[in-house]
């Protein structure tokens, strides 16, 4: 199972994507938890000022934004996420339709073929741009 991100701006074009090795022993909803942790990272370590978060885990989503303790298997990295939530409030997650995250999906099929994490800044890979054009579209009809 792989890790996979796609950081836009406000006009929904990329500014950095990335495709992430994760273990193949997680479950869907512990991978997209992990993942949603390593964008957060990524987002800090780039010190990006205002981020809206989105995934197509509802789960997930729901998870991270209620005040609920969580005592299921990923309860901690759900923790940890909130934690770094209160620490940024410019942070929101937000939940989004998987029609209108192509890039991501077709980046994690990619991520499950590579061995090491890569991460593209601005430029990516040049098959993702017609998929970042129908993401945007779908986004702006929602």
């Amino acid at each position: 199972m792989g890790a996979r991100i796609v950081c836009r701006d406000q006009e929904g074009d990329i500014l950095f994507s990335a495709c992430m090795t994760q273990s193949s022993a997680m479950i869907a909803s512990q991978a997209e938890a992990v993942a949603l942790w390593k964008t957060m990272k990524l987002c800090d370590d780039l010190q990006v000022g205002e981020a809206e978060l989105e995934g197509d885990a509802l789960c997930i989503v729901k998870a991270v934004n209620s005040k609920d303790e969580s005592w299921e298997w990923g309860g901690q990295i759900i923790k940890d996420i909130r934690g770094m939530l209160n620490n940024r409030p410019q942070w929101y997650v937000n939940h989004i339709r998987r029609e209108a995250n192509k890039a991501a999906n077709y980046l994690a099929k990619i991520a499950l073929i590579i061995d090491e994490d890569l991460v593209w800044m601005e430029d990516g890979l040049e098959s993702l741009y017609s998929l970042i054009l129908q993401d945007k579209i779908v986004i702006r009809s929602s």
